[in-house]
């Protein structure tokens, strides 16, 4: 997969070339009024309610505490919440103005781009380490712009804007429009071009991760919608396709996300995004569709799926998503698959009007990605009921992730659901967490993956493995000899075997190598499978062999029901559902106990509400060797 972008650019013929080097309009500018007006009231509505509440609005300044916040505190939340406002209302206004068309909001969003053009940086203060002066300062040096996610983003979003709105602006004064172009080039195209060191972009020894498709999706739109000089414009296009190439050169070969299915939108999307932007670009001659790795990249989202807004989830990913569905729909109608699209559809059905009745000007607000929905190639139809059951996969196995994942039947989130993971410990957003299960029942996980809480300093800080969501003994894995799992790309998985089929579907793990030496395993073979037939069950063993039992064996399970324990049996009830799991084991050998997590962090509690449950199941003997098996099934 080297160089799949940058040889089919040099490829180009003389009419694609001719139409990356002219004028590009993807979309109706906001003067081609009849685009416009054929928008749904309903959808209009909703955009111009949101920019009523912004008129007038006080643009706050970003000051220098709030940027030391973070450095003296860790706190990231405080400064990102005023500076993701300031964006999110300059594209509320933006599409409301397009919308309405009166000029009522132009004064306003004059306001907001200039205040975001007079700002010391676009860069974040958790990203200032990106230039090693400025991160151990914790305040920008605007002679240094840095390209992150955010400046990245902002770049974009002013791009998009003058795309939109050039002459209503210089209407008002064509000093906006001539500074959007002096800050965007200044800050993001002149650094995005002349600097290779900004380690997303993969020209150093670092992996590129989500970052790579993200920030090069904003600074190729930026380029597009901006750049007028014809050599420099290629030249940048360019720049995007080689690093673009590093980032699919590193992604695993069955299309899997090892960030989680949270960071999919902006790690495969955002590659969709590029190439999106790339084939609009060329007249749909640079195009990479056919490539299987590009349509496993938009699959992954399907295998995961369990129902509603809810999917498997790892790292740092997750269980609730807020999916971008049209996102979803686009990128599986473009490469054939009806499964993808359908998930889409069904998305946008549960979802019609686009994602701004909850506070949207507070949001993140992607204008390409909104864009590319109010003004979709066709019309989508409403999903029927064939199309709604393709979007259940049956099963998937992802061999290079080392993901399987199961339900009890094709076509629909009714009954059990298993997931179980392998890889290594050195994931992009990892945790701890090689041989992993997870089960839902009817769409509802019930042991789960707790995901993680609200970033802060700590979380991407050498001490993040004492945030308890990161460690392997608040996931559904043993502790073993009192030792936990650790971080590092040499505590791994091996898959012995994986089997899918009409009855079922398994997989085996070796973990012995994902624990330390102190955990004294000379074997550990966990074998999680999903029976189909009369009685649906999911079986649960691990054959371990250890030099000696030093310490506590312990199996942990992370419930969002409480756990009703009886001798031999466990029964998990979640409120919001009719009917149980029932979790079998040897009561010979193996004690149980829960105990309350209380969730205190707010991005924990929208996921699972005030608190989560963490069974813990105790060795009662003390062999080397031995076999413990946990039989679940459904009780109605």
């Amino acid at each position: 997969m080297k160089q799949l972008l940058a040889s089919r650019l040099d490829r180009l013929s003389e009419e694609a070339k001719k139409a990356l080097m002219g004028r590009f309009a993807p979309f109706p500018r906001a003067g081609e009024r009849e685009a416009w007006e054929k928008l749904s009231p309903e959808l209009k509505g909703e955009w111009i309610r949101e920019a009523n509440t912004l008129l007038g609005l006080v643009w706050a300044p970003l000051p220098a505490a709030a940027w030391l916040k973070f450095n003296r505190e860790g706190n990231r939340t405080d400064f990102e919440t005023m500076y993701f406002r300031r964006r999110g209302a300059v594209a509320c206004l933006a599409l409301a103005e397009c919308m309405e068309g009166q000029g009522r909001f132009l004064e306003e969003l004059a306001n907001g781009v200039w205040a975001v053009c007079e700002e010391s940086s676009w860069c974040v203060p958790a990203h200032l380490y990106l230039s090693p002066k400025q991160g151990e300062a914790g305040l920008p040096d605007p002679d240094e712009p840095l390209v992150d996610l955010f400046a990245a983003d902002t770049g974009a979003l002013l791009a998009w804007v003058v795309y939109l709105l050039r002459d209503q602006l210089n209407g008002i004064s064509p000093v906006i429009v001539d500074r959007i172009k002096r800050e965007v080039n200044r800050r993001i195209l002149t650094p995005y071009l002349s600097r290779d060191d900004f380690w997303w972009m993969g020209f150093g020894g670092r992996e590129p991760n989500n970052w790579n498709p993200w920030c090069n999706s904003n600074c190729l739109a930026a380029a597009l919608l901006l750049e007028e000089e014809p050599e420099r414009r290629l030249e940048l296009i360019g720049k995007a396709v080689v690093t673009l190439d590093r980032y699919v050169e590193v992604q695993y070969e069955d299309g899997g996300c090892d960030e989680g299915v949270q960071y999919w939108g902006v790690a495969a999307g955002s590659l969709f995004d590029c190439l999106e932007l790339l084939f609009a670009a060329t007249a749909g001659e640079l195009s990479v569709y056919d490539q299987p790795l590009i349509a496993k990249l938009g699959q992954y989202v399907t295998k995961m799926f369990i129902d509603g807004n809810r999917f498997v989830n790892f790292a740092d990913g997750a269980a609730k998503v807020n999916m971008d569905f049209s996102l979803v729909y686009r990128y599986g109608r473009r490469i054939g698959d009806a499964a993808l699209a359908a998930l889409g559809l069904c998305g946008l059905e549960s979802q019609p009007l686009r994602r701004i009745s909850a506070g949207g000007s507070q949001l993140r607000i992607p204008l390409f990605r909104e864009l590319a929905a109010i003004f979709p190639e066709e019309n989508p139809e409403a999903p029927d009921a064939g199309e709604k059951q393709q979007m259940y996969l049956r099963e998937s196995w992802l061999p290079a992730l080392q993901v399987l994942t199961a339900r009890e039947q094709g076509g629909s989130a009714d009954g059990l659901h298993l997931a179980i993971k392998g890889g290594h410990n050195d994931e992009s957003h990892n945790h701890n967490d090689i041989g992993h299960i997870s089960v839902a029942l009817d769409g509802m996980p019930i042991l789960a993956d707790a995901g993680v809480g609200t970033y802060t300093a700590q979380t991407f800080s050498p001490s993040r493995y004492e945030i308890w969501t990161m460690q392997s003994g608040y996931h559904n894995v043993p502790v073993v000899n009192g030792t936990e799992q650790q971080a590092g790309r040499q505590y791994k998985a091996d898959v012995l075997d994986c089997f899918c089929g009409e009855d079922g579907a398994f997989v085996e793990l070796e973990l012995a190598r994902a624990y330390p030496a102190q955990a004294e395993i000379i074997s550990w073979r966990r074998r999680a499978a999903l029976r189909r037939g009369a009685v649906a069950c999911i079986e649960l063993t691990d054959d371990y062999e250890l030099k000696q039992v030093a310490g506590p064996v312990l199996w942990t399970f992370i419930c969002t029901a409480p756990p009703q324990l009886a001798p031999g049996q466990i029964r998990l009830r979640h409120p919001e559902l009719g009917r149980s799991l029932l979790v079998a084991y040897d009561a010979s050998l193996l004690e149980a106990s829960s105990d309350v997590i209380l969730l205190d962090d707010p991005k924990l509690n929208n996921v699972w509400g005030p608190k989560l449950y963490r069974l813990t199941l105790a060795n009662r003997t003390n062999e080397r060797i031995g076999r413990v098996s946990f039989r679940i099934t459904v009780e109605e």
